[in-house]
């Protein structure tokens, strides 16, 4: 920057007068420095230009990467908006037609009754349900809890169209994870829903009982009835009451602190106003739990309509516990129940709990002389009841028992922890006992025993870990095994259709023909003509054994077979 050094300028004192040629002097020296200031002034102004605009063109190169990632962005959501807008379109169609097709209860939400406690949404549903079953339509019911002051009736005998109700909950659940919920006003024991007829479908639909009396829901002549992703909950009763079904579907459900010591919380039967049976029914993933008493029922009874077949079960979950619950002890009563049936399947399941067995089957009537019943269990895992991974008061005696029945299979399973046994076969139980390639932990009472067949008659089909029983034949498995059998009678083989029979230690017959091994020839005792005794104590010269020439008591016995001296 210019300057004008120190001294340059004379000190002029007031009132002096400067001569014409000391002005020229500094008025030169001060345009000078003028000058040389304004050159360094443009500089600086050049100089600041400069780094102005650089800074600006970095800013303005910032701001163009920054839009061009601003508008690949705005690219990117605009291609989510287009594809949000296709599914909300599609949504919109969907929900278009759902609507033509279905009948939101709310359209007769005039009906609704105030009660103590809210409102009795019984009329609502029920106008809702009549209105669908005149034209085809669904019936939608929105996220809530709904009282029902009186049961909803669901077809009748001279109207048995088919109706579907929909829950726009979430699957049925209590969880208050938007549920919808048909429960009953306090101090009520009705049932919620009776169903008659073809075609009833029920989803996301959670029964709440409130601990009262009565069931939940009850189904008769059920042609292909559906009950998908429902939930039956705390009733004193059936949860679910399934009479006379055909073809029908119950998947996805859950029962849970249902039943008393006479009510399952799921029984199947049929019905003897409409069929006698329930026969073709899918029952896919349900679970089963805190149940109060029989978490299911086949049929069980002595009533002409206690029947059912062709029961396919799959993925069923089944828990006897006290968790926190109401629930206060272990019930003694089975956790399945099975009694006038054929062709049961139980496959892939799992069954958990004590005190009481987990399967009892007990055929209490015949179906018909050229009926045969039978249950088939694979591929399922039943373990008694733990504490602490020990067994305890609560464990149960055994996990299955076979009362009365003409045929029962099991395969592929895995039973663990009873403290007498894991499966009793009754005395009165079929010959038809099949139990196969299963494994049993010995994770029990001191006592206990793999299966306990009490059968005196023709029996069929039992396998343990190294032997195998069939056809009244008992057999061993492994070629390297061991032959160990304890008995308090006679012992008998067959070989070649002829047997060896086994008195005791010292005598054995073959076909017909004692054989003894002692140190001399009998003296006492009935032998006929071929009967022989080895000598167990040979001598030189002596003989190898005597043989019974003339039968009597002892009969007559000579020597024979010199031992050389």
């Amino acid at each position: 920057m210019a300057r004008i050094d120190k001294g340059v300028f004379r000190q002029w004192r007031d009132g002096e007068r400067m001569t014409a040629e000391e002005y020229a002097k500094d008025r030169e020296i001060l345009s000078t420095a003028i000058n040389d200031f304004q050159g360094e002034v443009d500089v600086l102004k050049t100089t600041i230009s400069a780094v102005a605009l650089d800074a600006l063109s970095t800013e303005m190169s910032e701001a163009r990467g920054a839009q061009n990632s601003l508008s690949n962005r705005l690219q990117g959501v605009d291609e989510q908006l287009s594809e949000v807008n296709t599914q909300v379109e599609g949504n919109v169609q969907d929900l278009n037609v759902l609507k033509k097709n279905a009948i939101n209860i709310f359209e007769f939400e005039s009906l609704k009754v105030a009660i103590t406690g809210g409102y009795d949404f019984a009329p609502v549903i029920q106008k809702s349900v009549d209105e669908a079953m005149k034209s085809s339509k669904d019936v939608m019911v929105p996220v809530g809890e709904y009282m029902l002051g009186s049961t909803l009736i669901i077809g009748t005998h001279e109207n048995q169209k088919p109706v579907r109700i929909i829950g726009l909950g979430s699957a049925g659940s209590f969880l208050r994870e938007k549920p919808v919920i048909f429960t009953r006003p306090d101090n009520t024991t009705h049932t919620l829903l009776k169903a008659l007829g073809h075609g009833f479908n029920i989803e996301n639909i959670c029964f709440y009982g409130k601990n009262t009396s009565g069931n939940l829901m009850e189904v008769d002549r059920g042609f292909e009835l559906r009950v998908r992703n429902c939930r039956f909950f705390k009733a004193n009763g059936h949860g679910l009451l399934a009479r006379a079904l055909s073809n029908a579907r119950i998947q996805d459900t859950h029962f849970d602190l249902c039943g008393t010591e006479s009510h399952a919380a799921l029984r199947l039967s049929g019905n003897s106003s409409y069929e006698y049976s329930s026969n073709s029914v899918h029952i896919n993933n349900i679970h089963l739990e805190r149940n109060r008493g029989v978490d299911l029922d086949l049929a069980f009874g002595n009533a002409i309509d206690d029947y059912a077949e062709f029961i396919l079960i799959d993925g069923m979950h089944i828990e006897g516990t006290i968790d926190n619950t109401d629930v206060l002890n272990y019930k003694t009563t089975p956790h399945i129940k099975i009694g006038n049936v054929r062709g049961v399947e139980i496959n892939n399941s799992y069954i958990y709990g004590g005190k009481g067995t987990l399967l009892h089957y007990e055929k209490q009537r015949n179906s018909g002389s050229s009926v045969m019943s039978g249950v088939s269990v694979k591929n399922t895992y039943f373990l008694g009841h733990l504490t602490s991974h020990a067994v305890d008061s609560a464990t149960p005696d055994r996990l299955i028992d076979l009362i009365a029945g003409d045929g029962f299979t099991m395969l592929g399973c895995q039973l663990d922890t009873a403290l007498v046994e894991h499966i009793r076969v009754g005395a009165s139980f079929g010959p038809d006992v099949y139990v196969q390639f299963n494994h049993h932990k010995s994770r029990s009472g001191s006592t206990s025993s793999f299966v306990n067949d009490q059968r005196t008659g023709n029996r069929n089909g039992l396998d343990f870990p190294n032997t195998t029983f069939y056809n009244n034949v008992w057999a061993l498995k492994g070629s390297n095994a061991k032959i160990r059998i304890n008995t308090n009678g006679a012992i008998q083989f067959y070989t070649g259709g002829e047997a060896i029979d086994f008195a005791d230690a010292t005598l054995w017959s073959y076909n017909g023909k004692k054989v003894r091994y002692q140190t001399a020839p009998p003296t006492s005792g009935t032998y006929a003509v071929g009967d022989k005794v080895w000598n167990t104590n040979p001598t030189s010269g002596g003989k190898a054994g005597w043989i019974c020439v003339a039968a009597g008591t002892p009969g007559t016995w000579k020597g024979f077979g010199t031992i050389d001296a």
